[in-house]
């Protein structure tokens, strides 16, 4: 899932389907390629459903979908709302070379700091509203590197950035008009950062 496999020939296979293991090949008709796997399989188990290959979109920028096997395309609509993904376990050079990937680590660096503040806030049903704003997406604040499959087309698009910026604006406007979060701490606010001292 790391890397981009390689695909596979007939011959490596022996001839046989890496789904079902019937055979295939010549006399049986035409085969298709796993852009996930790599592997060769016959019509009944890969339906040419089409996906974004992670390892392409954090490796080399490709948001392109190609087509899997009806398993691993099975398998990524199982798991489309789970931070499987790490980045930086991807690619350790990701923020340098993917901007887009560069400014998300910026706003999600400081709902990081901010969820500090605004989780444990008594004002205003401020930490319900924080915590309602980020259902089932608190990773994005508690694990700077990871993202869903489902986050992806979001990230490509725009809109996860869009996002994240109206959560910290929220945020840093709570932060700085509440008494009880300004006493927790100097702060100090930057369009492109926010630090707590």
């Amino acid at each position: 899932m790391l890397t981009l496999n390689q695909e596979s020939s007939l011959a490596q296979q022996d001839y046989r389907c890496a789904g079902c293991g019937c055979p295939i090949g010549f006399i049986y008709g035409p085969t298709r390629i796993c852009s996930f796997t790599g592997g060769l399989y016959c019509y009944e188990c890969h339906f040419d459903d089409e996906s974004v290959i992670p390892a392409r979109v954090f490796l080399n920028g490709d948001w392109s979908k190609r087509k899997v096997c009806r398993s691993v395309y099975t398998w990524f609509k199982e798991v489309e709302l789970e931070p499987l993904l790490d980045a930086v376990r991807f690619n350790r050079h990701i923020y340098t070379i993917q901007r887009n990937f560069s400014n998300l680590l910026t706003l999600r660096t400081q709902l990081q700091h901010l969820s500090a503040f605004l989780l444990s806030c008594r004002t205003a049903d401020t930490s319900d509203e924080f915590r309602k704003r980020n259902y089932g997406k608190e990773y994005l604040f508690q694990q700077q590197h990871t993202y869903s499959m489902a986050d992806l087309p979001l990230v490509q698009s725009g809109q996860l950035l869009l996002q994240l910026t109206k959560l910290a604006t929220f945020g840093k406007l709570h932060v700085a008009g509440c008494n009880l979060c300004s006493l927790k701490g100097i702060f100090l606010m930057f369009d492109s950062f926010f630090f707590i001292f």
